[in-house]
């Protein structure tokens, strides 16, 4: 099995060693990439070539100075990494950033955990191969304000009940 390829954004140093211990936790061979703001990481997307595009960037939205949705769409228009799947991992589950951030380009919004066990979770499930493009993830529409078209890919970082896979 190759490594992993996970660019994490986040300025929270305890966020970046919960993620690396959940994937030694599920032995997935990882290669972590960390920038702790937005000018780390554009550092990197000029710098790391296309065939060193990072497989997953986890991007956290309460960045100092540039904002996580600022990255998010700047990675969104950057063709490099074009084929680089992009999560959200944020504190916040306001249904307008949720919206936004699928808007600019997300391929997932994830709730950051409270517990490890959560965080392991989240960690098996990414380092697992991406069934397919045309997976969907909606939030079911009785509890939710978001529109359905907005919703597509979103995701609890445990299995929540309340979001069902449709196809």
């Amino acid at each position: 099995m190759s490594e992993l390829r996970v660019l994490v954004i986040d300025d929270n140093p305890g966020d970046v060693t919960l993620l690396r211990e959940a994937f030694m936790e599920v032995q997935i061979p990882l290669d972590l990439l960390v920038a702790e703001n937005a000018v780390q990481a554009y550092a990197m997307m000029r710098d790391i070539p296309e065939s060193k595009a990072p497989d997953i960037i986890l991007i956290d939205l309460n960045l100092p100075v540039i904002k996580g949705q600022a990255v998010l769409r700047e990675l969104s228009d950057f063709h490099p990494w074009r084929k680089s799947r992009k999560v959200v991992l944020s504190s916040s589950a306001a249904s307008h950033e949720i919206a936004e951030c699928l808007r600019l380009g997300a391929h997932e919004y994830v709730v950051k955990p409270t517990e490890f066990d959560d965080y392991i979770e989240l960690a098996r499930r990414l380092g697992c191969p991406v069934s397919g493009s045309t997976a969907r993830f909606r939030k079911d529409a009785s509890s939710s304000t978001i529109p359905a078209a907005a919703t597509r890919r979103v995701r609890p970082a445990s299995g929540s009940s309340q979001f069902r896979h449709t196809t």
